[in-house]
């Protein structure tokens, strides 16, 4: 019987690992469900940094909405279609903030009824009434506030902010009015129909992060 060298032995252990550093693995594909059904989109979901990054595209399309890409001012517009489910308006109109990284969606029935302004560290929602002759009066905002700001002064007790979401040490949190909108004027329309809004706000209001 011919013996194996040394040498013969670590080129074959050699290329033994070689062979086996050069196969690949294929982790699970990320499977994008909406209402039970799986949605084919023309990029694959994936984890990176510990975040789950969905396509935009094939997300809304599947939910009726479209998509579209603003080149010059770098954003992904995104609007979906009005649709009567359980007699509630489920179309959106979204608003961008703070450099394309959240997502704020609002009933589109709501789009002439709605100015918004944007200052550091806050977004402002204003009520616009139908009748231009009556002033538009604040309706909500959304704060920007650090975690360690939002514990230290317990903006959570105060029952006017609402913790929306939080990412890289910020909160985003709604608050709404301490008084409603035309108190002095309760029998207006204007005030009728901000306060018939704000009561639908908490559970209209949709918020996301989109990077």
């Amino acid at each position: 019987m011919k013996m194996i060298g040394k040498k013969g032995m670590f080129c074959g252990v050699l290329a033994t690992a070689l062979l086996v550093s050069g196969m690949t693995y294929a982790a699970p594909a990320i499977k994008v469900m909406v209402d039970g059904k799986e949605v084919k989109t023309d990029a694959q979901a994936q984890i990176i940094n510990g975040r789950v990054l969905v396509p935009a595209r094939g997300l809304a399309e599947s939910l009726g909405g479209e998509v579209q890409w603003d080149q010059k001012n770098k954003i992904v517009n995104v609007k979906s279609k009005s649709s009567s489910q359980n007699g509630a308006i489920t179309g959106k109109d979204a608003y961008v903030i703070e450099d394309q990284k959240v997502l704020i969606s609002l009933p589109s029935e709501w789009k002439d009824k709605i100015k918004v302004e944007k200052k550091a560290n806050e977004v402002i929602f204003q009520y616009v009434p139908k009748n231009k002759a009556v002033k538009p009066e604040f309706f909500f905002r959304v704060l920007i506030i650090t975690k360690t700001v939002w514990d230290k002064d317990e903006y959570a007790d105060t029952g006017l902010f609402t913790m929306l979401g939080m990412q890289d040490g910020k909160v985003y949190a709604l608050q709404t009015p301490s008084e409603a909108p035309y108190l002095e004027k309760p029998e207006s329309p204007e005030f009728k129909e901000s306060v018939d809004m704000l009561n639908q706000l908490k559970q209209s209001i949709q918020f996301m992060f989109i990077r």
